[in-house]
């Protein structure tokens, strides 16, 4: 099931609050810790951004210069 924005207004809701139990999508979800929400919210940003982790690239410059 995809994650949509009121999913992560939910999160963010219950970050603000400092509630570990919330219902999502008919579910009742218990996270450990706020950290754990946090990377569950950073999660769900990106899927409904429709960016991942693999759609980044980065350019590293590369000297052929040596140091002496």
């Amino acid at each position: 099931m995809a994650l949509t924005a009121a999913d992560i207004t939910n999160l963010e809701d219950a970050i603000a609050s400092g509630v570990l139990t919330i219902s999502q999508n008919g579910k009742t979800l218990t996270y450990r810790s706020i950290d754990e929400m946090r990377a569950a919210l950073a999660i769900a940003k990106l899927e409904v951004l429709g960016t991942t982790q693999r759609d980044r690239r980065v350019t590293l410059a590369r000297s052929t210069r040596r140091r002496r």
